[in-house]
């Protein structure tokens, strides 16, 4: 999950909104696109270990009602030059339980 640097209530729209660090890489939908990509098992699971984390970490953080980040998707998951896996794009995020 990137870094949040500051966060408040958008002007015009009045919705919540967070500004977040920005993250260097590449996203899983460039690596998948490139036909050189073959990946062992470790590295496909460490991909998707990475997005659970971050998942699980999201859900934990609300109290009650779990977040819900609702765009996961290859164009949304950046592995990064030091090997981390980061979840972007959380605009379209819930609390609650999806219902």
């Amino acid at each position: 999950m990137p870094q949040i640097l500051d966060h408040g209530v958008s002007g015009r729209l009045n919705a919540p909104v967070a500004i977040m660090k920005k993250v260097e890489g590449r996203t899983l939908e460039s690596v998948l696109a490139d036909p050189s990509f073959n990946p062992t098992v470790e590295e496909a699971l460490k991909i998707a270990r990475g997005v659970s984390a971050t998942l699980k970490y999201a859900h934990e953080q609300v109290g009650i009602e779990p977040f819900i980040h609702r765009d996961v998707r290859p164009a949304n998951i950046m592995g990064t030059p030091s090997g981390e896996t980061v979840l972007l794009d959380w605009s379209t995020g819930k609390i609650g339980n999806g219902n």
